[in-house]
C-alpha cells in the first residue's frame, strides 16, 4: 500500500479522464466507480486482482489492510497492488472516494 497527496481532486479526476480517453489498447482495463459510504457503515474486505487507486472526495475515511489502518481525508489516494485485501470505513461522518481499478502510469 502506498500513501499520497493529491495536489487537487480536480487534477486526479483530470488525469484519470484523460487516461481513459487516451486508453485505447484492448489490453488495458480502467474503470473508475464513485462510492459513498454512509456514517457508520463499512465496504467489507475484499481484493482486486488489479491495481486499485482509491482517492477520498469527501469526508474521513479509515482504510484497512490486513497490516496497517490510514485515515483518509480529501486529497489523500492509497494505491494498492494487486491481491492486496483491504476494506474501508466512514466511522465520523459520510464519506466518499473515487476508486480507481487499473494502473493510471507506467
Amino acid at each position: 500500500m502506498r500513501i499520497c497527496i493529491a495536489p487537487s481532486i480536480l487534477g486526479v479526476i483530470k488525469s484519470l479522464l484523460h487516461k481513459l480517453g487516451t486508453s485505447a489498447s484492448p489490453q488495458r482495463h480502467l474503470s473508475i466507480v464513485r462510492l459513498v459510504i454512509p456514517k457508520g457503515t463499512q465496504v467489507k474486505r475484499h481484493r482486486s486482482l488489479m491495481t486499485v487507486t482509491v482517492v477520498a472526495i469527501k469526508g474521513q475515511i479509515t482504510f484497512h489492510t490486513d497490516g496497517a489502518e490510514t485515515t483518509l481525508v480529501p486529497g489523500q489516494a492509497i494505491v494498492m497492488q494487486p491481491a492486496e485485501f483491504h476494506w474501508l470505513e466512514a466511522p465520523v461522518e459520510d464519506g466518499e472516494v473515487l476508486v480507481v481499478h487499473g494502473v493510471l502510469a507506467e
